[in-house]
C-alpha cells in the first residue's frame, strides 16, 4: 500500500520489471525487493531464462518471475518478432500489470512494444546506460519506438541530453540513478582488505585499483558506438600504459586488476593484456587477482580507484565513493554526475594514458586531498545514488503516471492499437533486416552501388542463356532428325504448342530453328563449346596427369619389382611345362612371402613374418 499525498488514498500498484538477462541485473532485484518491502507493492520479473544468479536472488526473496525470448537481431528472431511482442502482451494483459518498467537495450524494445500492446497503464523505460544511444542502429530503433512510453527514465545526465537531442520532450524524460544498496557498502563497518600482505608488499606501499570485467575490443558495426571500434568497454589498457609514467613518479606504487574475462572472447582479452605488462617489464607492479568477492574490503584498503572506461553509464564509481575512496575517471557518460572535478574525484580524458597518470599521481600525492574526496564523495552518494533513493524516486513516479492514467475500453484500445502495430512492425523488421543487417553491413565491409552494373550483367547472362534454352533444344533436335519421318512430325507438333501459345509464343532468332547446332547462336557457342570444352578437357588433362603420376611412382615401387620377377618365373614355366597354371598358382604365395619379406627386412616384424610362416609349414606337413 502506498498513500498518494496529493489525495491521500491508498494504492496498491502491481509492478513488472523486465531485463533481457539471468545474470547481474542486481539493481533490478533490490529495486523489486524494496518496492514491495518499502511501500508494498506486488511485484514480478520477466527475464530470459531459468538458471543464473539473478533467477537465484529472485527465488531467494520469493519473487515471481516469468520466462520471455528477446532476441531480434537476426533474420530468424525477426521473422518470429512480432509474435514474440503479442506472446508477451498476452502475459503482460492476463497478469494485469499496473506499471510495467523494463531496462537493457533487447528487452526495453519488446517490452515497450508489448506493454504499448496490451495497454498497461504506466509503461517505463529505464536507460541503464548511454552506449545505445550512440549507436547508429540501436538509436533509430530506441526512438522509433520511445513514443509508446508513458516516460523515460535516464540514469544520468548525459542520457537525458541525448534524448533531449533526440527530439523527445523534457517533460517525458525523467532522473533516476541505478543507486546500490547502502548497506553492502558502509565505510564505517567494513574492514580494510589484507591485500598488501597477500601479495608481500609493504603496509605504506600506494595502491591503485581498478575493478571491472575485461571485455573484448569491439568490431566494427552499426550496434556499437563508432567511438569504440577496435577498443575495450573498460579502458584495462590505458590504465597499464599509465603505469609506467606513475611508477615514474611513484616507484613504489603497485596497481592491482580485479576481474575476470567476460566469455571467451574475454578471457582472450585478458591474456593479451598479461602479455602487455610483460613487455613493458611490470609483472611485479601489476597484478591480475582475477575474480574476488571481497569488493568492499579491497576499496576499502585501496589509495586511489580508476574507472579509466570508454563509455559508461556510472561504472563502479558509486562503491569506490561509498567507501570513500578517492577516484579517478574519465570524462564521459554518468561518471560526470558522481565524480566531481577537484571535490570529489578527478576527471580525466578518455583513451588519454598521460593524462591518467597525472590524475593518479595527483590523488596518490595529495592525502589530504584525497581523504576529502572520499569522504566529500560519500555525502554525495547518500545524498542522490543510493538504492534507498532510487526506490523513492521510482514509486513518486509510478504514482504520478497512474494517477494521470487513461481507463478506456480495452476492446477498443486493442483493435485501434492491433491496426496501427501491424504496419509498424512490418516497417520495423523490413528497416532493420535489408536496411541495416543487409545493406549497412555490406555498405560497411566495402560493397558500393557502383558495383552493382556488373553484378548485373554476371546475373544476366545465365538468365539470357536459360530464356534461350528451350530453343536451343529445339534446333538440336531437328538437326538430330533432319532427312527423316521424325522431322515433320516434329515440325507439326512444334506448329501446334506455337499455335496454342502454351510456350514459345516469340521465336527471339528463326534461324535457330534450321540451322546445326554449331550455328545455332553465339551465347549457345560460348557456354557449351568454350565453357563446356573447356570444362572437360582440363578435367582429362588432370586425370591423365594423375594416372601418370601413380604410374611412375607405382614403377618406382619394390611392388612394380615383385611382379616383374614373378611373371617372368611364371613365363619361363609356361614355355617349358604348357599345362603350368596350377604350378603358377602354387609358387605365388612363395613370391609374395618373399616380397613382404623385403619390405619387413632391418624391422622387428621381420621376426613374427618367420615364425608365422614356419607354423604354417609345420601345419601342412601334419595333413
Amino acid at each position: 500500500m502506498v498513500t498518494n499525498r496529493n489525495n491521500s488514498k491508498s494504492i496498491q500498484l502491481k509492478i513488472c520489471h523486465i531485463a533481457a538477462t539471468t545474470e547481474g541485473a542486481t539493481w533490478m532485484y533490490e529495486q523489486l525487493r524494496d518496492l514491495r518491502s518499502i511501500y508494498g507493492f506486488d511485484v514480478s520479473a520477466i527475464i530470459s531464462g531459468n538458471n543464473g544468479a539473478l533467477v537465484d536472488n529472485l527465488k531467494k526473496s520469493n519473487i515471481p518471475f516469468h520466462v520471455c525470448d528477446f532476441e531480434f537481431i537476426g533474420s530468424k528472431d525477426l521473422l518470429s518478432l512480432p509474435f514474440k511482442i503479442i506472446k508477451l502482451a498476452r502475459l503482460l494483459r492476463r497478469e494485469k500489470f499496473d506499471v510495467v518498467q523494463t531496462h537493457l537495450f533487447h528487452s526495453m524494445v519488446i517490452g515497450r512494444l508489448a506493454a504499448w500492446l496490451a495497454n498497461i497503464p504506466v509503461r517505463i523505460s529505464m536507460i541503464a546506460g548511454p552506449y545505445h544511444l550512440e549507436a547508429y542502429t540501436p538509436k533509430w530503433v530506441d526512438r522509433a519506438t520511445c513514443w509508446m512510453d508513458s516516460e523515460i527514465i535516464a540514469s544520468c545526465e548525459y542520457t537525458r541530453k541525448l534524448y533531449r537531442e533526440m527530439g523527445v520532450k523534457d517533460k517525458n524524460i525523467g532522473l533516476v540513478y541505478y543507486g546500490p544498496d547502502q548497506n553492502k557498502f558502509d565505510s564505517r563497518t567494513t574492514k580494510p582488505a589484507t591485500i598488501r600482505s597477500e601479495f608481500g608488499w609493504a603496509a605504506d606501499t600506494p595502491l591503485i585499483v581498478m575493478i571491472a570485467y575485461f571485455y573484448p575490443p569491439h568490431y566494427p558495426s552499426r550496434w556499437t558506438p563508432p567511438a569504440l571500434w577496435g577498443k575495450a568497454l573498460k579502458g584495462h589498457q590505458d590504465l597499464i600504459n599509465a603505469m609506467p609514467i606513475v611508477l615514474s613518479s611513484i616507484p613504489k606504487a603497485r596497481c592491482i586488476l580485479v576481474g575476470s574475462g567476460w566469455g571467451e572472447a574475454g578471457i582472450e582479452y585478458k591474456t593479451k593484456m598479461e602479455k602487455l605488462v610483460s613487455s613493458l617489464g611490470l609483472d611485479k607492479e601489476i597484478l591480475f587477482t582475477g575474480f574476488r568477492t571481497d569488493i568492499n574490503n579491497i576499496l576499502r584498503a585501496a589509495d586511489v580507484s580508476v574507472q579509466p572506461s570508454l563509455n559508461e553509464n556510472l561504472g563502479g564509481t558509486i562503491e569506490s565513493l561509498l567507501m570513500e575512496c578517492p577516484t579517478v575517471a574519465t570524462r564521459i557518460g554518468g561518471m560526470t554526475d558522481s565524480i566531481i572535478n577537484n571535490k570529489t574525484g578527478i576527471l580525466v580524458e578518455p583513451s588519454n594514458p598521460k593524462d591518467l597518470a597525472c590524475g593518479i599521481i595527483k590523488i596518490l600525492k595529495n592525502p589530504s586531498n584525497a581523504k576529502l574526496y572520499g569522504h566529500n564523495g560519500r555525502q554525495l552518494m547518500l545524498k542522490k545514488f543510493v538504492l534507498s533513493k532510487t526506490v523513492s524516486n521510482l514509486q513518486n513516479i509510478y504514482i504520478r503516471l497512474y494517477a494521470k492514467a487513461k481507463k478506456q475500453v480495452y476492446l477498443f484500445v486493442l483493435l485501434t492499437r492491433a491496426l496501427i502495430f501491424i504496419p509498424f512492425s512490418a516497417y520495423f523488421a523490413i528497416r532493420l533486416f535489408f536496411i541495416d543487417i543487409l545493406f549497412l553491413s555490406k555498405w560497411d565491409a566495402g560493397w558500393r552501388p557502383w558495383k552493382i552494373k556488373a553484378l548485373l550483367q554476371s546475373i544476366y547472362a545465365p538468365v539470357r542463356f536459360l530464356k534461350l534454352f528451350p530453343y536451343h533444344i529445339y534446333g538440336l533436335l531437328r538437326s538430330i532428325s533432319a532427312n527423316t519421318k521424325a522431322l515433320e512430325t516434329w515440325d507439326l507438333i512444334f506448329a501446334k504448342i506455337k499455335s496454342t501459345k502454351l510456350a514459345f509464343p516469340r521465336i527471339p532468332n528463326k534461324s535457330l530453328i534450321f540451322f546445326p547446332i554449331k550455328k545455332i547462336n553465339s551465347q549457345w557457342n560460348f557456354y557449351i563449346k568454350n565453357k563446356l570444352f573447356r570444362f572437360l578437357t582440363q578435367f582429362f588433362i588432370e586425370v591423365r596427369l594423375k594416372i601418370i603420376s601413380i604410374w611412375s611412382f607405382y614403377k618406382k615401387s619394390k611392388l612394380f619389382k615383385f611382379w616383374n620377377q614373378f611373371f617372368a618365373e611364371a613365363r619361363l614355366l609356361k614355355q617349358d611345362q604348357p599345362d603350368s597354371m596350377l604350378i603358377i598358382i602354387k609358387i605365388l604365395p612363395y613370391h609374395i612371402y618373399g616380397f613382404v619379406r623385403e619390405c619387413l627386412e632391418g624391422t622387428k616384424a621381420l621376426y613374427y613374418w618367420d615364425r608365422f610362416l614356419k607354423k604354417i609349414r609345420e601345419n601342412d606337413k601334419d595333413r
